[in-house]
């Protein structure tokens, strides 16, 4: 197994870690809306869905901050493979039983998104970003150079996550579009 160069593997982390933080503050913007998205893939008994919702937040909140500061990425990184399964887990449950019109949750009240194979896909991608962090790192002094090649590099990786999303967001109306 190679190691990953640093400036590659704080990019995955700090990318993800802006990835988790960002879920956390549009669940927590819209909490309601979110447990009730929560309520809607039926996998939670009623009585704890509040729970679950708080939990799921807190989880993406401790994950994200945990993924910026490198004494805690081994610990945040478990924790978000774990979201991450679960997330592709309840949308896989809900697309084996023909759910799909229901809302992911994955980017709060902000944009509706109903479930796909695309989002499972992404979500497998952000998984594989995740255990690439598992990786050991090179020890290797880091340069100004790699200050900047690091936010660049997670900022290009937001982007294209972005993009992903609204593609995934928009394709119900591309499709009608160009049909």
């Amino acid at each position: 197994m190679l190691p990953l160069d640093p400036v590659f593997a704080i990019i995955l982390r700090w990318a993800l870690g802006a990835v988790f933080l960002t879920a956390a503050v549009h669940k927590l913007s819209g909490f309601s809306i979110f447990r009730a998205t929560l309520s809607e893939y039926r996998l939670l008994p009623g009585a704890i869905e509040g729970f679950g919702a708080a939990a799921i937040v807190a989880l993406e909140f401790v994950a994200g901050v945990g993924m910026f500061i490198s004494a805690f990425a081994p610990l945040a990184v478990p924790i978000v493979m774990f979201l991450l399964v679960f997330y592709m887990l309840a949308i896989g449950i809900n697309l084996a039983r023909g759910r799909r019109d229901i809302d992911c949750g994955c980017s709060g009240p902000a944009m509706r998104q109903t479930l796909s194979g695309w989002l499972l896909a992404r979500n497998g991608v952000l998984l594989a970003a995740a255990a690439l962090c598992l990786l050991p790192a090179t020890s290797r002094q880091l340069i100004w150079l790699d200050s900047l090649t690091i936010i660049f590099g997670a900022g290009v990786f937001l982007l294209l996550y972005t993009s992903v999303n609204l593609l995934i967001a928009n394709g119900p109306r591309l499709r009608a579009l160009f049909n």
